[in-house]
């Protein structure tokens, strides 16, 4: 059950710091930006699948990581959705709010009859201003709520997961996209962590180390990771074309998984890769 779950969280890592483009008066990055696609725009990528829609004066998208589905072939179960809506846009300011959800369970080995069941919900909020017609700066807060039921322990080898699992956290990106021209573009994102407790919804216990368990039918400070000293900084180049975009870059710090907003507690320098379509 472990080594599948490792192997689980460690495909999802690879979606850290999805693609963004350059972008026009009508074209927005959406990628942890406050824009959303234009009505009636799909977005069909490596890592995603999305749709813009238009109600009103109010914009918003849905979607899902696709990726996931392919661990079901592992005996895996994870299904994801979101969604987010601009709420506000004057000038040259625009905020989008957006939820989600994530469903996992893990069956245990044959041998090892457990099960863990989690059940995600991360909640963002963005605000971002364009400074002319080159520079846009964003900041956001993500905040992510862990519903927990069952039991799981990760082993000695377990390192990338340890003190990721059963935790609720908030999150503070913030980010800076320069156009150098129509076509490419730069991009640099720090992202912080603000806090994080022990998962209050649910019941179960979770070993995290030898000296450490989180039992999560209480509340208390989980000290897995630390506070502000858990950070990530990203550099991408983004490429786009008339529908296909490209962005490649490096990111160094503690892995944040997308939308699980699960955060590894070593840091490492890990690449950023998508490739997408929009239209």
């Amino acid at each position: 059950m472990r080594g599948r779950l490792a192997a689980g969280l460690l495909c999802l890592a690879l979606l850290a710091g999805p693609a963004r483009a350059d972008h026009d008066e009508d074209e927005h990055i959406t990628d942890e930006m406050p824009y959303t696609l234009r009505p009636d725009e799909w977005r069909i990528g490596l890592w995603k699948l999305e749709r813009g829609f238009g109600a009103g004066p109010v914009d918003f998208q849905l979607g899902t990581y696709t990726w996931p589905y392919l661990l079901w072939l592992a005996d895996l179960h994870l299904v994801n959705v979101y969604g987010k809506a601009t709420v506000w846009r004057r000038g040259p300011w625009s905020s989008t709010l957006g939820t989600g959800l994530v469903y996992l369970r893990i069956d245990g080995d044959p041998d090892d009859p457990s099960e863990a069941r989690f059940t995600i919900i991360p909640v963002e909020g963005y605000l971002g201003y364009r400074l002319g017609p080159r520079l846009t700066f964003a900041g956001g807060l993500v905040y992510t709520r862990v519903g927990v039921d069952g039991f799981y322990q990760p082993d000695d080898d377990d390192a990338f997961l340890r003190g990721a699992v059963a935790v609720d956290n908030l999150q503070i990106p913030i980010t800076m996209e320069w156009r150098w021209s129509r076509v490419t573009a730069f991009v640099l994102q720090a992202r912080f962590l603000a806090f994080q407790d022990t998962a209050g919804d649910g019941h179960g216990h979770y070993d995290i180390d030898d000296a450490t368990m989180v039992d999560v039918v209480a509340s208390g400070e989980s000290n897995a990771l630390e506070p502000v000293e858990s950070f990530a900084l990203t550099t991408d180049f983004v490429w786009s074309w008339s529908h296909v975009n490209l962005r490649l870059g490096l990111s160094y710090g503690n892995v944040t998984i997308p939308m699980v907003n699960f955060v590894s507690p070593a840091k490492i320098v890990f690449p950023n890769l998508d490739l997408y379509v929009r239209f």
